[in-house]
């Protein structure tokens, strides 16, 4: 079964139609995690979540600009609050440890 939307995922594993569900967001994995239905298995640097700038265009061709950005986000609120806690702060294209 392949289902781009999460609650499918999440549904066919709660229904035993499928015995893995890929990319569970941080709220769905607490919410079953302690029920005993499912097992969550966090994988470390399995995954990243980036922002993207276009700096062959303004604004983010100026390199001060991208350099705010490091700067307006509290990056580690960001973690704790849209992850869970469940990541870290890098700063490789592709997630800590590959680039």
């Amino acid at each position: 079964m392949v289902a781009d939307e999460e609650s499918a995922r999440t549904n066919a594993v709660l229904g035993g139609q499928v015995e893995y569900a890929h990319e569970l967001n941080p709220t769905t994995g607490r919410a079953h995690e302690d029920s005993g239905q499912i097992e969550i298995v966090r994988l470390r640097n399995s995954a990243m979540q980036g922002f993207a700038m276009k700096t062959d265009r303004a604004p983010f061709d100026d390199k001060r600009v991208r350099q705010a950005f490091f700067l307006i986000a509290d990056r580690q609120e960001l973690v704790d609050g849209a992850l869970s806690g469940a990541g870290e702060i890098g700063n490789n294209l592709f997630g800590k440890g590959y680039g």
